[in-house]
């Protein structure tokens, strides 16, 4: 069998061409199999640990080089059939061909492997919720490819830059993830097909709004038909040309630049902006703000301190219990709403400011004597110089909401030197059919 793929020059001298056969010994972090063939280490895609495959070899990136399974020969018990025709080459997902609960399994063995230095005292059962229609926040990328003469409209091809051809998205929220056609189509019939190169999609509980962000000034027709999508989708429809700054609503518009999302345990209701960060999951999102309630446990005599608090998702839970939260936030538009969310939901004691949480110079709030008790939601980063500093204070309990084990077992680690402990830990299934390891830590002294 030829290879249907352009193989690097590199690649072809220590690989075959043709399809070879290769055992699976791992799962690599980033979600493919690991394997050897004549000693040099092989990725291969949609493949699980113990499987042995026929693969072809397709690319080379990052020191590895890469495979596609051709046939697999010795599945796994644990393999399953997708429920996405289109997990063999969209890279959206890395973990479709996985049972749900290996999947769980597979994340919890790489949390707990990161944090085995800090000797974790309590494993908590993971927080699970819907494993299909549950992506709410999202970037789809948009490219005309002129050798196939057509619009594509998704996410980069498995271990490729360039976007896999897609017509439906079964972990997007159902109001975008079944119109990918219908967004290819409008698109394709718009002027600026070509340089219209993504759209950012919010889901809230009362609407879903698609921002497309534009390279060139829209004709007068391609606003039109965008509006004219928007009324026959109900979806709610912005335009970006440049900055955040340049992103507004052109349908409906009459209505405010703002979506919602309820927290029925706490009697709130949320109001972001589609470009706002929020959690993509909200069933799990719910579930979340209950379990960090339930870990910090705000008395009525705790300063609570809530870091990367974003539009306050956690903050005006916490302030039901607390004598008052404080949150802290780099962006600005976050601060603002998480300003009007507490005036919206009438909680007079949290109040939030700006800060640059990540610079070694930022604003030290968090080092006033008066807190107790912390939470932390950083970015992938981490949050080093955040918990350097906490390390000085009068702190005695942090939860650390985590989207990577690697920097949360780092700063745990600087944690632990301080006199902390490591209480509670667990998995959040964020998302599910991917390989995104979401957790939680309790830390106590």
């Amino acid at each position: 069998m030829t290879s249907v793929f352009r193989i690097p020059k590199i690649v072809r001298k220590k690989f075959p061409s043709d399809p070879f056969l290769v055992e699976l010994d791992e799962l690599h972090p980033d979600g493919y199999g690991l394997g050897e063939y004549g000693g040099r280490k092989i990725a291969v895609t949609g493949v699980l640990p113990a499987e042995k495959a026929r693969v072809q070899v397709y690319s080379k990136r990052r020191k590895l080089v890469f495979a596609r399974p051709i046939e697999i020969l010795d599945p796994s018990p644990d393999r399953v059939v997708s429920s996405c025709r289109h997990s063999d080459s969209c890279g959206g997902c890395s973990l479709h061909h996985c049972s749900p609960t290996k999947q769980l399994a597979y994340k919890q063995s790489r949390l707990l492997a990161e944090l085995a230095p800090c000797n974790p005292q309590t494993i908590l059962d993971p927080l699970t919720g819907p494993i299909l229609a549950y992506r709410r926040k999202a970037r789809l990328g948009v490219k005309y490819v002129a050798k196939k003469a057509r619009v594509l409209v998704g996410f980069r091809e498995k271990g490729g830059k360039y976007l896999a051809e897609i017509d439906a998205c079964v972990v997007l929220h159902n109001s975008v993830g079944s119109r990918i056609t219908e967004l290819r189509a409008l698109i394709a019939d718009m002027d600026c097909y070509r340089t219209l190169p993504q759209i950012e999609v919010a889901v809230g509980d009362n609407s879903t709004a698609l921002v497309f962000r534009h390279l060139q000034p829209l004709s007068a027709s391609d606003v039109e038909k965008l509006k004219n999508f928007g009324s026959y989708s109900q979806l709610e429809i912005y335009l970006q040309s440049g900055g955040l700054e340049t992103v507004g609503k052109i349908w409906p518009c009459n209505a405010e630049e703002r979506l919602h999302y309820k927290i029925p345990s706490f009697d709130l209701e949320m109001a972001f902006h589609p470009m706002d960060f929020i959690q993509v999951n909200q069933d799990i999102n719910l579930q979340l703000i209950e379990l960090v309630v339930a870990l910090l446990d705000p008395q009525p005599s705790d300063e609570i301190l809530d870091l990367f608090c974003g539009i306050g998702n956690f903050s005006l839970p916490l302030a039901a219990g607390s004598a008052r939260v404080l949150g802290v936030e780099g962006a600005s538009g976050s601060v603002q709403r998480a300003t009007e969310n507490a005036q919206r939901n009438r909680v007079t004691n949290a109040t939030f400011k700006e800060a640059d949480l990540i610079a070694e110079t930022s604003n030290q709030i968090w080092l006033e004597d008066s807190f107790n008790k912390v939470l932390l939601d950083p970015p992938r980063s981490g949050a080093l110089q955040v918990v350097q500093q906490l390390t000085r204070s009068n702190v005695n309990k942090i939860v650390y909401v985590s989207c990577n084990p690697v920097t949360l077992a780092r700063d745990s680690l600087h944690l632990v030197e301080a006199g902390f402990s490591v209480s509670k830990t667990g998995v959040i299934d964020m998302f599910p059919h991917t390989n995104h390891v979401e957790s939680i830590a309790l830390f106590e002294r």
